[in-house]
């Protein structure tokens, strides 16, 4: 009987084995074939920088053909902040956080013009 109940044991115990591995499996290739979400490289919208706020809030700089958009986002909301002209975003390489620079220009300018 003590044997039974061991048999019985690793029986079960192989088959969610096997069910967890099939999910995992599952999400794996979803996701490789499906991408993330997020955009590549080549694609029309970059995300260059993100900011967060709080654990729910962040601003992102988002890049698409010909300008760079400041966005602010929250849980029920995604809202244009600034438009930026592409000369006002440097390149990644020369700063390590350009995020609160860009920021203030992006602030600077939108107060400056009424």
């Amino acid at each position: 009987m003590n044997g039974d109940l061991w048999l019985d044991f690793l029986g079960r115990f192989g088959i969610l084995v096997l069910l967890m591995a099939g999910f995992f499996l599952a999400a794996f290739l979803v996701r490789r074939y499906m991408g993330t979400g997020r955009a590549g490289k080549g694609k029309w919208i970059q995300i260059l920088s993100v900011h967060h706020i709080s654990h729910k809030e962040k601003l992102m700089l988002v890049q698409v053909p010909g300008q760079v958009i400041l966005v602010g986002v929250t849980p029920s909301r995604i809202s244009r902040i600034a438009v930026l002209e592409p000369d006002d975003v440097p390149d990644k390489n020369l700063e390590s956080d350009p995020f609160p620079r860009i920021l203030g220009n992006a602030l600077g300018k939108k107060g400056q013009n009424p």
